[in-house]
């Protein structure tokens, strides 16, 4: 995507760059461009202007070509946008002791450096040591909490036990016990996290002094932190921030665990202003001609946080949104009186002109 046509107060078109063959093409659309570009993640400059704390709260991004090219190219023909910042952060992104979140900011397709029990409701404490939230939150949630600590970076501290666990605190979502395809067992957590040992992003060690020294936290503050997790075991009740007693597991068995650990942002959320036909709006909230938004080009459906209490949401607004969008520029929007008519029955025009330039 490299800018949209726009003539007679229509957008007609759009121009695109084939990356592979360093070439320019304009496409001509008779009946609309529905934009479904993704948001702006890897676009450091747009994260800068629109969502400068994203750049606090994360160190990886797993969306490299999300350059928000769609969304600007919108705005260049008199399109609206969400004002407040929407994202979805994985609370995996693994940091090396000692780094800081202003220095990394890593572009990454391969999910590298992500650590799956990292969305698990273990033990986690800021850079002073202390507890500082539920750990029994949606990803995002921990990785909120922790932009208003020192440093923006917390630490997860867990013990050898831990793979016997997994499958009882019942996480949702992608980083649940048996996802398929990548954590079918607990052996596959074990494999996962032994590898981040050898690349020295989790430590181990078998006293809670060592742990402490190798994750540069104060020692006796880690310690204290240990201990009312401990009691919280037995007391069958956290007494700090409500966490559920089944989600409360004991740090007791050496070798004891540790890492520091930030968000990695997925997406963005807030794309163009759109209508109910996934027009694209303009300063007046009144249609632009020709122009649709879906996907994480869209906005006004998420705000701030992506809730992984209903897993798949971002997944199937995108295909229903991009579904109707499809329909409204096609004229082919279904009425209450002929709903049972599926979309297959419908004739489409698909029929668009390319001119290489």
């Amino acid at each position: 995507m490299v800018n949209l046509i726009k003539e007679a107060g229509r957008v007609t078109g759009a121009l695109v760059k084939d990356l592979v063959k360093d070439e320019y093409y304009q496409i001509k659309a008779k009946k609309g461009v529905i934009l479904t570009t993704g948001g702006y993640s890897a676009n450091v400059e747009l994260l800068k202007e629109w969502n400068p704390l994203s750049l606090k709260k994360n160190v990886y991004n797993d969306s490299p070509r999300s350059n928000g090219a769609g969304i600007t190219s919108a705005l260049n023909v008199g399109a609206i946008r969400d004002e407040e910042p929407a994202e979805t952060i994985f609370d995996r992104g693994l940091v090396p002791v000692g780094k800081k979140t202003e220095d990394m900011y890593y572009q990454t397709a391969t999910y590298d450096h992500w650590l799956w029990i990292g969305s698990y409701p273990f033990l986690k404490v800021n850079l002073l040591g202390e507890r500082f939230a539920n750990e029994s939150v949606p990803y995002q949630f921990i990785v909120n909490a922790a932009a208003k600590e020192p440093g923006y970076l917390y630490a997860m501290i867990w013990d050898d036990d831990y793979a016997e666990t997994l499958e009882k605190v019942h996480i949702l979502g992608c980083a649940r016990y048996g996802f398929p395809g990548y954590m079918k067992n607990k052996e596959a957590f074990i494999a996962d996290t032994e590898q981040h040992i050898k690349d020295g992003l989790v430590v181990k060690a078998d006293s809670l002094e060592e742990l402490a020294k190798k994750l540069n936290l104060p020692a006796d503050k880690l310690k204290e932190a240990v201990a009312n997790n401990n009691q919280a075991v037995i007391d069958h009740q956290d007494k700090e921030f409500g966490k559920e007693a089944y989600r409360i597991t004991p740090i007791k068995k050496k070798p004891y665990y540790g890492c520091i650990l930030v968000g990695r942002i997925l997406c963005t959320f807030d794309g163009l202003r759109i209508n109910t036909k996934m027009e694209v709006l303009d300063e007046k909230h009144d249609p632009i001609p020709g122009l649709y938004a879906a996907g994480n080009d869209a906005g006004g459906f998420f705000w701030g946080s992506y809730n992984d209490r209903v897993p798949g949401l971002a997944a199937s607004h995108a295909h229903t949104f991009g579904r109707l969008a499809g329909q409204a520029a096609a004229g082919l929007a279904l009425t209450e009186a002929d709903q049972t008519i599926s979309f297959a029955e419908k004739e489409v025009d698909a029929a668009s002109s390319a001119s290489h330039i």
